[in-house]
C-alpha cells in the first residue's frame, strides 16, 4: 500500500489526500473525517480507522475556470488588467450583432466563439483568458 500525503490548504477548508500514486482526494472541513486527518484525534468518540497523519504542506485548491461571468464581472477584471479600453475599441469595430451581445448580454461564456475571436485578435493566450473569467468570477 502506498504512503499517503495529506496537505491542508492555506485557508484550512480542506485536506486534499494524495495517494501516492497520482489519485487526489479532497475532504471539505465540514466533512467527519477533517478533523480526524487535521489534528489525529478521534471525532465525536469514534475510533479512528486511519493512522493519524502529519499535515507536511500547505497549498491551495486548483481554481476552475468558470463557465460564464456577469457583464459586470467581465468589466471588472478588464478594468484590473488594464485591457478594458482596449476590447471596448476592438468591439466597436465588430458587427452590430457582436457589439449587441457585448453591450447588452446578459453573461459572457468561456466557450463562446466570440472570446476565442477577441482573445486572437487581442494576442491573448488560452491561459491569460482562463485568468480573465478566474479574476471576474472572484469580481462582486
Amino acid at each position: 500500500m502506498a504512503a499517503s500525503y495529506h496537505f491542508v490548504d492555506a485557508d484550512k477548508t480542506a485536506i486534499f489526500v494524495d495517494d501516492g500514486e497520482g489519485k487526489t482526494t479532497t475532504v471539505p472541513a465540514g466533512h467527519p473525517l477533517f478533523r480526524l486527518l487535521s489534528e489525529g484525534t478521534p471525532a465525536r468518540g469514534e475510533t479512528p480507522a486511519i493512522e493519524p497523519v502529519q499535515i507536511i504542506g500547505y497549498r491551495k485548491p486548483a481554481l476552475q475556470v468558470p463557465a460564464s461571468v456577469t457583464p459586470l464581472q467581465a468589466r471588472i477584471a478588464l478594468n484590473a488588467a488594464g485591457l478594458r479600453e482596449v476590447v471596448e475599441a476592438w468591439v466597436a469595430k465588430q458587427p452590430l450583432e457582436a457589439q449587441d451581445a457585448w453591450f447588452y448580454g446578459i453573461e459572457v461564456r468561456r466557450s463562446a466563439p466570440f472570446i476565442a475571436v477577441a482573445a486572437t485578435a487581442l494576442g491573448l493566450t488560452d491561459k491569460q483568458v482562463d485568468e480573465l473569467f478566474i479574476a471576474a468570477a472572484s469580481a462582486r
